[in-house]
């Protein structure tokens, strides 16, 4: 058995597969099929754009497509071989045909930075320079695309412009209306929908290494329905105690009075320095709950309730970045959240939403 180490990615959640050593992919069969369909006819479009939710199987299948394509097969789109030298190069990026780019840690603080720089993009254009070794095909992803600062974005237009023969970019996006417009216009997207539930649960009894996933426990029922069809947020619910966070918010949020005890309860938890992943946690749970709001307001035909929740989640969202970006007090950060949410959300569904 030969020992792999994989390089350590900005993102990854212990005890959950990455996307590098899921050897299945679950749902988004179209898309495979439109795949298929380009491999067996030697035709791939040079600029990739796989935009949609987060978690919801873009990477895995991005590594998949990589495999595909510099294998040369011709068969169409199949499983990858995961005890083949190619694979094992693929998860190593150790490839000379292949780059995969994203955060990387800061060589001063050890922490993994907050954007994709210029000089990680000027990669791509040393290794499309070079000719490649056997001829072949040449693949690089980009993960996320949305990481990317503007230096880096207009470094990564030149070669989007101008691209070499027989190369492949794949630009993985959580949110593309953030891109450069020129950016998506030289790309041909393909869109992922959100996991359905059978999906979803398959995709976690494969992705989850540290625990068993019982579908049919009333946990799991509660995961996969706050998911949002997302393996990722599934992931996070199942190990970090995200189910907990989910209902600790809507028991604050549904009281008749703000009980500041369990709310202080709860900001001194996730303010905690160990506590990284369940503060996002805190923070897409607040998210989903006011999007939830001002689609419902939207759906009941109630615009100016919906364009008040629409306002106060740019809002929040703004705010929690500026926590995260300038290192702000999590604690405070929480009380004032919750407590501003708590007596928005009496106001607001007070007049019917």
């Amino acid at each position: 058995m030969i020992d792999i180490v994989i390089p350590p990615q900005y993102d990854a959640i212990d005890g959950v597969r990455p996307p590098c050593e899921t050897a299945k992919l679950f749902g988004h069969d179209l898309i495979v099929g439109f795949f298929d369909r380009c491999l067996k006819d030697q035709k791939m479009h040079h600029a990739l754009l796989f935009q949609g939710a987060k978690g919801i199987g873009k990477a895995t299948l991005a590594f998949q497509l990589a495999w595909n394509i510099l294998s040369r097969t011709k068969k169409g789109f199949e499983t990858p071989d995961f005890s083949s030298s190619l694979w094992r190069q693929l998860m190593q990026e150790s490839h000379p045909s292949f780059l995969h780019l994203t955060r990387q840690r800061d060589s001063v603080t050890s922490s993994f930075r907050s954007v994709i720089r210029v000089d990680e993009i000027r990669q791509v254009s040393k290794m499309l320079a070079q000719t490649s070794a056997d001829g072949g095909w040449r693949v690089v992803i980009i993960d996320s695309a949305d990481d990317m600062n503007r230096n880096a974005a207009n470094a990564l237009l030149k070669t989007l412009e101008e691209p070499p023969p027989r190369v492949v970019l794949m630009l993985i996006s959580h949110l593309p209306g953030c891109l450069l417009p020129t950016i998506r216009s030289r790309c041909l997207p393909i869109n992922f929908q959100p996991l359905d539930e059978k999906a979803l649960a398959d995709a976690l009894t494969h992705c989850l290494i540290s625990m068993p996933f019982d579908i049919q426990a009333a946990q799991s029922k509660k995961i996969l329905t706050r998911a949002e069809g997302s393996v990722r947020n599934a992931a996070l619910l199942a190990t970090y105690g995200g189910i907990e966070i989910s209902d600790a918010i809507s028991d604050l949020l549904s009281g008749e009075t703000l009980d500041y005890t369990k709310l202080n309860q709860l900001a001194n938890a996730l303010s905690l320095k160990e506590a990284v992943i369940q503060f996002q946690q805190f923070c897409r749970e607040v998210l989903a709950i006011v999007a939830d709001c001002a689609r419902n307001s939207s759906f009941n035909n109630k615009r100016r309730r919906a364009d008040e929740w629409a306002y106060l989640w740019f809002k929040i969202e703004g705010e929690i970045a500026d926590v995260e970006a300038y290192n702000l007090d999590k604690k405070m950060f929480i009380n004032i959240l919750v407590e501003r949410l708590f007596y928005n959300f009496k106001k607001l569904t007070s007049k019917g939403q």
